[in-house]
This record gives C-alpha cells, sequence and structure tokens, in this order.
C-alpha cells in the first residue's frame, strides 16, 4: 500500500512541473493508493485557495472566507471538493483512518523534526502498516519507517 500525500493529488489536478510525476506514480499504483481524510481535507483547501486565486483574485484568508459565503465561492467549494474527490474515486484511493494520539504524533515530530501534519501522516502510516508514502515532500525523506515515492 502507498500513502498518497496532498502535494500529489494537487500536481495532479493542476498543470506544475510535476504533473507528469503525479499521474504516473498514480497510474503506476492503481489498486495500491490509500489515504486519510485529513489528507482529503488538506488537499481540497489547497485547491480551493488556488480557485480562489485564479477565479477571483483571493489571496488571503478573511477575503476568501467572505468570499465563500457568496453564490460563486460556493461553486468554488463544490469544484474543489468535486476535483479531489473525483481522482479518488477515479484511482481507487482506499480511505484509511488518521492517526489520533498527540502523543505518538508528536513522537514523531520530535525524533524527525516534522511539522505535527507531517507527523501524523507518519503515525498513520505506521498504524495502518502501511511503508510506502508519495510525496514530493522532502521533510519525510529521513523517516526510517517509510520510503519515499516520488
Amino acid at each position: 500500500m502507498i500513502y498518497i500525500d496532498s502535494n500529489v493529488i494537487y500536481n495532479y489536478l493542476f498543470e506544475t512541473p510535476l504533473t507528469k510525476t503525479a499521474s504516473s506514480i498514480l497510474d503506476e499504483n492503481r489498486g495500491e493508493l490509500v489515504t486519510s481524510f485529513s489528507t482529503i481535507e488538506e488537499s481540497v483547501y489547497v485547491v480551493l485557495r488556488k480557485l480562489l486565486s485564479e477565479k477571483a483574485g483571493i489571496r488571503n484568508r478573511y477575503d476568501a472566507k467572505r468570499y465563500l459565503k457568496t453564490p460563486e465561492g460556493k461553486v468554488l467549494i463544490d469544484e474543489a471538493f468535486t476535483s479531489v474527490l473525483t481522482l479518488i474515486f477515479q484511482y481507487a484511493v482506499e480511505l484509511i483512518e488518521d492517526a489520533t494520539s498527540p502523543g505518538i504524533v508528536q513522537s514523531y515530530a520530535v525524533r524527525y523534526g516534522l511539522m505535527p501534519r507531517d507527523a501524523q501522516i507518519v503515525a498513520t502510516c505506521v498504524m495502518n502498516g502501511i511503508k510506502k508514502i508519495a510525496t514530493f515532500d522532502e521533510d519525510f525523506d529521513d523517516v526510517a519507517e517509510v520510503f519515499i515515492i516520488r
């Protein structure tokens, strides 16, 4: 099983220098892919921020929160969710349970110098017996518990 990080999702959905690599990762590993709700939420958030910037010229959080209350903003919310969830369904990405123990997440954060969200991904992988993470994030490079796929 391979845990899909949000940056793989983002780079698949938006044309970037990493789009072909993200597409290859998803295509070549169909049936082995997993992620968690937290990564889906993070993916929807970054996609929504990109859409807000591109389609409404909004770059700050407070203007974004106000705009999302409008009919046009609600359309962007739906577009962000739909694009991420379509990818999840298209590639049959299995949803696994997030690690929820703050102490375990803290231990990985401290051991490897990770941000809390990255430490939660490591804890989630360990808790679910997942040995591989597909990510473009170099912060996981020193984590002994997982192998990085790029």
